[in-house]
């Protein structure tokens, strides 16, 4: 995107809140999701980053994503494929493609992470 001059502020400054969204839509290097797993990680990618058009190969930080937004994107992984994705993995994997491939070869979370200890059970139910 060009601009033909910089918004600025009363005070001779670069008013930031006035810069247009970045477009990136027509582009040629644009890849749609292949998928279920694309797709949904996709649309988590839209809900935090605040774009409409996102291709799979496009950087989640170059879109405007950090650590706040990459623990977010975290957490919204886990709720929605029950996998954990650490965040150093998409500090290294930027891209809804290779989050996708861990996503996919990641084991998913049972319905209780918790450890099953037979005599613990059986002294809570007794005192109870």
């Amino acid at each position: 995107m060009q601009l033909d001059n910089f918004p600025l502020t009363k005070n001779g400054k670069l008013d930031r809140k006035s810069f247009p969204d970045p477009q990136i839509t027509d582009r040629e290097d644009f890849v749609a999701p292949r998928d279920n797993v694309e797709e949904g990680i996709m649309g988590i990618f839209k809900e935090i980053l605040g774009f409409e058009v996102i291709g799979i190969d496009d950087s989640f930080f170059e879109l405007g994503g950090h650590s706040l937004k990459a623990t977010k994107l975290v957490n919204a992984l886990e709720e929605k494929f029950k996998v954990r994705v650490p965040l150093s993995t998409i500090l290294t994997e930027k891209t809804i493609r290779k989050i996708a491939e861990k996503v996919r070869n990641t084991e998913v979370k049972s319905n209780s992470d918790t450890i099953a200890y037979p005599e613990l059970i059986v002294a809570v139910e007794e005192e109870v």
